[in-house]
């Protein structure tokens, strides 16, 4: 599932408060659930552009957004944190503002490099409720060189993505309804498979 909010959304507010909710949920959830029907969510933030078009976002922003939930690193963190219902993974540019600008603790991230396909980025993970990240080997924590680096070595990994995300409630446009978007801000989750 994609969600899209606005740019103006708080940041700081979404990686605490929206993130503890989903936490919360399932784990209330969890209660009267038998064995089979868990979930267990990778849950991504990331900001950035992001093209609408026919009930569908593509751009830049939404495969870095699917590569990072996709990844094997969070793939990986999300199976050794046995008991933990969440698993966040966010952006190196979402986490440089929010717990680089002391909006949200540092407590509990780990910067890692995801690795897929021609994609290579450097993010930061964390189990909500673990102090500590399970799972991680010593080449998840290498550090990939930065974006801006990377683009004026014309490294380019924007592959535009294509896909369905369902009925969504409400006006997520922060700009002009006709085309003319000013921002936009992805939040991406999957669960488990």
């Amino acid at each position: 599932m994609i969600l899209a909010l606005p740019g103006t959304m708080d940041k700081a507010r979404v990686t605490t408060t929206l993130v503890d909710a989903v936490r919360e949920c399932l784990f209330s959830y969890a209660i009267d659930a038998g064995d089979d029907e868990q979930i267990r969510l990778r849950l991504v933030l990331h900001a950035g552009e992001v093209v609408v078009g026919d009930g569908e976002f593509a751009g830049g922003s939404v495969v870095q957004a699917c590569r990072l939930v996709d990844s094997h690193v969070t793939r990986q963190v999300l199976n050794a944190s046995r008991g933990a219902p969440v698993v966040l993974a966010v952006s190196d540019d979402w986490y440089r503002a929010t717990a680089g600008e002391g909006y949200v603790p540092k407590t509990g991230f780990e910067q890692v490099t995801v690795q897929e396909k021609s994609f290579r980025e450097t993010a930061w993970i964390k189990v909500p409720g673990l102090s500590s990240v399970p799972g991680l080997t010593d080449d998840d924590r290498a550090v990939a060189p930065p974006a801006r680096l990377r683009a004026s070595q014309g490294d380019r990994h924007g592959i535009p993505f294509i896909g369905s995300i369902g009925k969504v409630e409400g006006d997520i446009v922060h700009g002009d309804k006709n085309g003319s978007v000013t921002h936009r801000t992805v939040y991406y989750g999957r669960t488990a498979e």
